[in-house]
C-alpha cells in the first residue's frame, strides 16, 4: 500500500480526529524539525523543546489549515514562528571559529582556502560532511534572516518557493538573502 500523503494525513486528523494520522506526521517530521532547531540554536534540549512546541501548535492549528501549499510549508512556518518566539526570549551570541584551522580528514584544507577558491554555484555543495560543522559555526555570525534562508535551503533542503511561503516573503527576497549570506560567509573567511 502506498504511503499516504502529508496532506491526507493532516486532513484525516482534522476531519475524523484520527490521532494516529497526526502521530504518523509527527514521526515523519520529528527528526527534521529537531535538526532545524538544533542547527539554529546549537542546543539539543532547546531543539527538542522547540520541536515539541511545534507539534503541539500543529495539532492546535488544524482548523486553520487549508491545503493550498505543501504541508511542509505549513509545518515550517509554525517552526519559524516558534524560533522567532524563542529568539525574543533568548539572545544568541556569535561563536567564533578559526578559518585557518585544518578541517580534518585526509585533507589539510582550511575553510579560508575553501571559500577563497570560489563559492560553489549551488549552495548545496556547501554540505560536505567534514566542513558542515565549521560552516554552521560561521553561520552564527550571519544575520538571522539570512541564516534562516540558508538553514531551510541547504540543510532542510527546501526550495526557494517553499522558503518564501514559510517566511512569508517574496521569492526574490529569498534569493537576495541567500546571496547576502554567501557574501557574508566570504567576508568572514577574509578576516
Amino acid at each position: 500500500m502506498p504511503e499516504r500523503s502529508d496532506i491526507d494525513l493532516f486532513l484525516e486528523y482534522r476531519e475524523q480526529g484520527n490521532a494516529r494520522a497526526l502521530e504518523e506526521l509527527i514521526n515523519r517530521y520529528n527528526k527534521p524539525v529537531v535538526n532545524f532547531f538544533y542547527h539554529l540554536a546549537g542546543d539539543e534540549t532547546a531543539a527538542d523543546d522547540l520541536a515539541q512546541e511545534v507539534f503541539v501548535k500543529l495539532a492546535l492549528s488544524v482548523k486553520n489549515y487549508t491545503p493550498s501549499a505543501k504541508f511542509t510549508t505549513f509545518l515550517y512556518r509554525i517552526a519559524h514562528n516558534a524560533w522567532l518566539d524563542y529568539g525574543r526570549a533568548k539572545s544568541f551570541g556569535p561563536h567564533r571559529v578559526s578559518l585557518d584551522k585544518p578541517l580534518g580528514g585526509d585533507k589539510e584544507d582550511c575553510l579560508k582556502d575553501m571559500l577563497d577558491s570560489g563559492m560553489p554555484k549551488p549552495v548545496d555543495d556547501l554540505i560536505d560532511n567534514e566542513k558542515e560543522s565549521v560552516i554552521r559555526n560561521l553561520l552564527r555570525d550571519v544575520p538571522e534572516e539570512q541564516r534562516l534562508v540558508v538553514e531551510l535551503s541547504v540543510f532542510s533542503r527546501l526550495d526557494y518557493r517553499e522558503i518564501a511561503g514559510i517566511l512569508d516573503i517574496p521569492y526574490g527576497t529569498v534569493k537576495t538573502r541567500m546571496r547576502l549570506a554567501v557574501a557574508r560567509l566570504k567576508e568572514l573567511v577574509k578576516k
